[in-house]
């Protein structure tokens, strides 16, 4: 009986100190992600009112929120939804394997205009190979976009469909400082003629700012629909 109790005492304390572990790394997990996700909602409602005058809020899985906006009148997008992507800091293995690897947390921008969209364009951080090396295929049926603004080309690869749209688009002073303010953070820029016509992620590292977020937002969007409302007035 005594053998019995000094091999069973040792177990149920080792089970012990494991629940309390994994209920402590639930617990400050989730305190940080809620932490996160309120710091942001707080900035994204003020930062995006100008353009969006209400958001609605929806949760998937532990670590993802999605708030989808409604546009104002004045912007030239029909819907814009923001994404809130973070490490789930709340599950023992994800948390462990951030520790090791690193994690990423991101916020994604997506939506459609109003007027349809003429091309496809892709603007990626030169520094993420592996996505490119994984998109290869689908970038070798876009061609180059020239940029006349050397750390613009020297950053970002640029790939589109038509080439002279995306040059229009993207030669502009506004456009141009604009991306580069977001260099460090911008991970993928995207337009497209299907739905959603607009997709920029963004990496949350320490340089990340909502108000570049929303700067580039309201700027490419705007002088994609400039392009776009003359490119209708020729035909």
């Amino acid at each position: 009986m005594y053998v019995m109790s000094s091999v069973v005492t040792p177990i149920l304390l080792s089970s012990s100190i494991t629940i309390f572990v994994i209920a402590i790394i639930y617990y400050t997990g989730k305190k940080q992600n809620t932490t996160t996700r309120n710091r942001l909602k707080s900035q994204i409602s003020h930062e995006f009112s100008e353009i969006i005058s209400e958001f609605s809020e929806e949760q998937k899985g532990g670590a993802e929120w999605f708030f989808k906006g409604t546009v104002r009148s004045g912007f030239p997008m029909k819907n814009l939804d923001i994404v809130i992507s973070l490490a789930r800091k709340h599950l023992v293995i994800p948390r462990l394997a951030a520790r090791i690897f690193g994690t990423t947390e991101i916020v994604i921008i997506e939506g459609d205009f109003k007027r349809r969209s003429r091309m496809a364009l892709e603007i990626l951080h030169k520094k993420e190979q592996k996505a490119i090396t994984k998109y290869r295929q689908y970038f070798r049926t876009l061609e180059n976009v020239n940029v006349t603004n050397p750390e613009l080309a020297n950053t970002y690869m640029i790939k589109s469909n038509n080439p002279d749209l995306a040059t229009t688009t993207l030669r502009h002073k506004d456009v141009e400082q604009a991306l580069l303010a977001v260099e460090s953070s911008l991970y993928w820029a995207s337009i497209e003629t299907d739905t959603p016509h607009l997709r920029i992620a963004f990496t949350m590292n320490p340089s990340f700012s909502i108000a570049d977020v929303v700067n580039i937002t309201t700027t490419l969007v705007k002088r994609y629909d400039q392009v776009l409302r003359k490119a209708e007035t020729r035909r």
